[in-house]
Protein backbone atom coordinates (compact mmCIF):
# COMPACT_ATOMS: atom_id res chain seq x y z
CA UNK A 1 0.00 0.00 0.00
CA UNK A 2 2.74 2.53 0.56
CA UNK A 3 4.09 2.46 -3.13
CA UNK A 4 0.13 3.81 -4.24
CA UNK A 5 0.34 7.14 -5.48
CA UNK A 6 -2.20 9.95 -3.49
CA UNK A 7 -5.04 9.00 -5.81
CA UNK A 8 -5.22 5.30 -5.61
CA UNK A 9 -4.25 5.97 -1.88
CA UNK A 10 -7.63 7.82 -1.62
CA UNK A 11 -9.50 6.12 -3.61
CA UNK A 12 -8.57 2.44 -1.47
CA UNK A 13 -9.35 4.71 1.31
CA UNK A 14 -12.91 6.06 0.29
CA UNK A 15 -14.05 3.13 -1.10
CA UNK A 16 -12.81 1.16 1.87
CA UNK A 17 -15.10 3.31 3.91
CA UNK A 18 -17.66 2.43 2.02
CA UNK A 19 -17.64 -1.15 1.81
CA UNK A 20 -16.68 -1.72 5.53
CA UNK A 21 -20.34 0.28 6.44
CA UNK A 22 -21.60 -2.51 4.74
CA UNK A 23 -20.73 -5.49 7.23
CA UNK A 24 -20.96 -7.06 10.85
CA UNK A 25 -18.59 -5.61 13.20
CA UNK A 26 -16.75 -9.59 12.61
CA UNK A 27 -16.31 -8.78 9.03
CA UNK A 28 -15.31 -5.44 9.45
CA UNK A 29 -12.39 -6.90 11.69
CA UNK A 30 -11.45 -9.55 9.08
CA UNK A 31 -11.60 -6.21 6.12
CA UNK A 32 -9.70 -3.83 8.46
CA UNK A 33 -6.75 -1.98 6.71
CA UNK A 34 -4.19 -3.81 8.42
CA UNK A 35 -5.60 -6.98 6.90
CA UNK A 36 -4.63 -6.16 3.40
CA UNK A 37 -1.61 -7.88 1.47
CA UNK A 38 -1.47 -6.55 -1.60
CA UNK A 39 -2.93 -3.60 -3.69
CA UNK A 40 -2.69 -3.79 -7.31
CA UNK A 41 -3.43 -1.15 -9.77
CA UNK A 42 -5.78 -1.47 -13.19
CA UNK A 43 -5.33 1.90 -14.86
CA UNK A 44 -6.66 0.93 -17.92
CA UNK A 45 -9.75 -0.41 -16.36
CA UNK A 46 -9.24 2.25 -13.57
CA UNK A 47 -9.57 0.02 -10.47
CA UNK A 48 -7.53 -1.56 -7.28
CA UNK A 49 -7.61 -5.21 -7.15
CA UNK A 50 -7.66 -5.62 -3.45
CA UNK A 51 -6.24 -8.16 -1.79
CA UNK A 52 -7.02 -9.27 1.92
CA UNK A 53 -5.79 -12.47 3.94
CA UNK A 54 -9.24 -13.95 2.85
CA UNK A 55 -10.55 -12.83 -0.08
CA UNK A 56 -9.96 -10.14 -2.29
CA UNK A 57 -12.24 -7.32 -4.21
CA UNK A 58 -11.99 -4.90 -6.90
CA UNK A 59 -12.68 -1.39 -6.15
CA UNK A 60 -13.79 0.97 -8.49
CA UNK A 61 -12.87 4.66 -9.52
CA UNK A 62 -16.67 4.62 -9.40
CA UNK A 63 -16.99 3.90 -5.31
CA UNK A 64 -17.95 0.37 -5.95
CA UNK A 65 -17.03 -2.83 -4.83
CA UNK A 66 -17.78 -6.49 -6.21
Amino acid sequence: MKKLSANMKLLLLTVHGKHIKTMSPEEKEKHSLENIVKVVVNHKNKYLKVYYKHEWYHYTNKGSWY
